[in-house]
């Protein structure tokens, strides 16, 4: 019996544009992904003594709610089995901390954070494939850091910063639906493509966020944050505008949604300013810590 043990994190989009929607029905998009230090823990028993007829998988969180087979952990490791040609048993055990429904990508990051322990394990690298057909935000976690994301964001470019911010996370006790979010984005035309050009970014908006990230340029990087996906959700959960309003309040306006919503983020200079902030925010009821950037894991 061998047992591995791993923290999974979250992640934030710094920049996020929709591009187009494509004829498979997802978007193209283009992103920035960047890894914080909220986490997730993976335990993985792997008992490859015996070969069985097929794979025993057991995947266990109990604060999901979901069956074990709809669970995307549960799929990547099946995926995995499949590709490999592995009839073990496998047993994973999730101690859940980044909040579901969120634009944090916990589940992405729970898959990419199995699969890089099998792929280690059973001496498989070729696993960028199965992550892909996992999820959009699957292969950005299998390095994790800060990339850009292109495509539906398995075109990836690594940011080679060592930049590490001070954020505060504010997370609402409200699930959002991804796909109610890009339906009504649909709706709304706010897809390149669509008339209505007046509501695309420039070009190169992303490409210029990345360079002031390289170079560690603070005015730059605030003045770019960006995500398209904010006003489809403000649309749809309307108590999300208000979370961003009361946040504007005191961050200066330097917050914003991550990925579909419903978590916020903002930067802070420095570890006082985020504890203010905190403090503000849960004064108002909502729920926020303080998380830093995830730099050489």
């Amino acid at each position: 019996m061998e047992n591995f043990t791993q923290k999974s994190y979250a992640k934030i989009n710094l920049f996020l544009d929709i591009l187009n929607l494509r004829s498979d029905g997802y978007h193209n998009i283009e992103t920035i992904f960047h890894e914080i230090d909220l986490y997730d823990v993976i335990n993985i028993e792997i008992n490859s003594n015996n070969s069985l007829e097929s794979p025993q998988i057991t995947v266990i969180c109990d604060k999901l709610s979901i069956s074990q087979e709809d669970n995307i952990v549960y799929k990547a490791v099946k995926l995995f089995c499949e590709k490999f040609d592995i009839n073990h048993n496998i047993k994973i055990i999730i101690d859940k901390n980044i909040p579901s429904g969120a634009g944090l990508g916990g589940g992405s990051s729970n898959a990419a954070c199995v699969l890089n322990i099998l792929s280690d394990f059973y001496k498989k690298p070729d696993i960028f494939e199965i992550a892909v057909k996992l999820g959009a935000d699957v292969p950005f976690f299998l390095k994790g850091g800060t990339a850009i994301g292109r495509g539906i964001g398995e075109d990836l470019e690594p940011l080679n910063t060592n930049k590490k911010f001070i954020f505060v996370l504010t997370v609402p006790e409200l699930s959002v639906s991804t796909e109610d979010v890009y339906k009504q984005l649909d709706n709304l035309g706010f897809v390149s493509g669509f008339e209505d050009k007046s509501k695309l970014t420039q070009t190169g908006e992303c490409d210029i966020l990345a360079t002031a990230l390289l170079q560690e340029n603070p005015e730059i990087i605030v003045e770019k944050l960006y995500n398209r996906l904010e006003e489809p959700a403000f649309f749809l959960y309307p108590e999300l505008k208000n979370i961003k309003n009361r946040l504007h309040e005191y961050a200066d306006k330097i917050s914003l949604m991550t990925g579909s919503g419903s978590a916020f983020f903002s930067i802070c200079s420095d570890l006082k300013k985020a504890d203010k902030l905190v403090d503000f925010m849960q004064k108002q009821g909502f729920n926020s810590i303080v998380v830093t950037s995830v730099v050489n894991r």
